[in-house]
């Protein structure tokens, strides 16, 4: 560990949308995504879009829940899992696997050097590769079929 992560503080903001989806946190967004190095105010903004875009695709399953009388996504019966709520965690990481696609996609706007330019050749398979596990987790969350395809 270096200093400077010894020093780091991890966010104490929530992002909160309807009161039908759990809370975001940005400091466990930070954590789990190793997020350190980025402006609070960046991570905020994108898990706010992330909340945006996910609640949107979510829409109709959300109502369908709502009609069965869920009021909220952790009513839904699901597993616990390690202590979590299956629904729950599937969410948060839709969301988070989503925003950190966002993140790391502004890395080379927003760093000019040869870091940077590394970062933006191998940037669009670690772009890909968020979106796809953002993807997959609403898939597993709305009990869909996950399938990717490639054009050869």
């Amino acid at each position: 560990m270096s200093i400077r992560d010894s020093l780091y503080q991890p966010a104490t903001a929530v992002i909160t949308s309807e009161a039908f989806y759990p809370t975001v946190s940005v400091g466990e967004f930070q954590q789990h995504y190793r997020l350190h190095e980025y402006t609070e105010d960046l991570i905020e903004s994108e898990l706010i879009q992330a909340v945006i875009t996910i609640n949107g695709q979510l829409e109709a399953f959300k109502n369908q829940l709502i009609k069965k009388g869920y009021k909220t996504l952790a009513e839904r019966p699901s597993p616990d899992l390690n202590g979590q709520h299956r629904d729950v965690f599937l969410y948060q990481r839709a969301v988070m696997s989503l925003a950190k696609a966002h993140v790391l996609k502004q890395y080379q706007v927003i760093f000019t050097s040869e870091k940077a330019e590394h970062v933006a050749k191998t940037n669009e398979d670690t772009y890909d590769f968020w979106l796809a596990i953002s993807q997959r987790s609403l898939c597993q969350l709305q009990g869909q079929s996950f399938i990717t395809a490639e054009l050869l």
